[in-house]
């Protein structure tokens, strides 16, 4: 800084254009955001928040350092923190399903021999999802953020808006986190959206049959988050309002691994658990 204000006061004795030069050369070229957090259980999630506030200053990679105390396993990747962190980030969002929906709320033990197949299953959605051509989107792009004023639409809560595929939004939309409809209007709405989306060259798959694929696991993924999310949000804050929707959202997800023959042990656990709202979370503790 000492040497900066020498040159700006004209101590150097160069001309101002070099001056000038000289005053941009001494700053930093490198800006990093460094955001730590320990004995947290959520410390991997707060993180990846942490370091996408951080980012905004123009870093133009991201990593993640974790340790269990004896050893590191580092996570890094070229791009804004959801480019390289998707696939973690859609993987962890389904194990916040198992953990708060599942185990806490609605009181299942997992046994191995179901645990491990329904990991895999989720862990292979996530790598398919994170697969996809990725775009700007809004993340909660349903009817309660959809304004209409003054003849305008508005769209609003888009804080949480990343790049992620490009299936987010439309299956967002048309299954509705608090609005159902009929099958054959969801498909029709879809099919009508991607016929735009070729015209306006976005990156969808030339086949429907194998977008509307892709459709149904993003919302499958999306819906499976949601769950954990109410069921925290009931047991956590006591807001047992949001667990009236949670029926809806288990039976889109049925619908949707039952489609699919790679999904089956997905399915088989939600037609287990049917679709009741248990009177209070942890009542139906049972081994699975």
């Amino acid at each position: 800084m000492s040497a900066i204000s020498s040159r700006l006061r004209g101590g150097s004795g160069r001309s101002p254009g070099a001056r000038a030069a000289a005053i941009e050369r001494d700053k930093f070229h490198d800006e990093c955001g460094v955001f730590g957090v320990f004995g947290h259980p959520e410390a991997a999630n707060l993180t990846y928040l942490g370091l996408h506030a951080l980012q905004h200053r123009g870093q133009e990679a991201a990593g993640i350092v974790t340790s269990d105390g004896t050893r590191l396993r580092v996570e890094r990747g070229l791009g804004e923190v959801p480019e390289a962190f998707d696939e973690e980030k859609l993987t962890w969002e389904m194990d916040f399903f198992v953990k708060h929906f599942l185990e806490h709320y609605r009181g299942l033990a997992l046994a191995p021999p179901v645990r491990e197949p329904l990991r895999h299953e989720l862990v292979r959605l996530a790598s398919e999802l994170a697969a996809l051509p990725r775009v700007l989107c809004h993340r909660d792009y349903h009817s309660r953020n959809l304004m209409v004023h003054g003849g305008l639409l508005y769209v609003i809560d888009f804080q949480d808006a990343v790049y992620g595929p490009i299936t987010y939004d439309i299956v967002s939309l048309t299954r509705d986190a608090f609005v159902s409809w009929e099958e054959e209007r969801v498909m029709d709405w879809t099919a009508r959206y991607w016929e735009k989306a070729r015209k306006c060259s976005l990156p969808v798959d030339p086949d429907f049959g194998a977008f509307y694929r892709d459709f149904e696991w993003m919302g499958l993924q999306r819906h499976l988050k949601v769950l954990g999310i109410f069921a925290r949000i009931h047991y956590r804050d006591g807001k047992r309002g949001y667990l009236e929707d949670t029926p809806r959202f288990l039976n889109y997800a049925r619908a949707v691994a039952e489609r699919y023959r790679e999904l089956a042990p997905l399915a088989r656990l939600l037609d287990q658990i049917g679709s009741r709202v248990p009177a209070t979370a942890g009542s139906e503790r049972r081994d699975t």
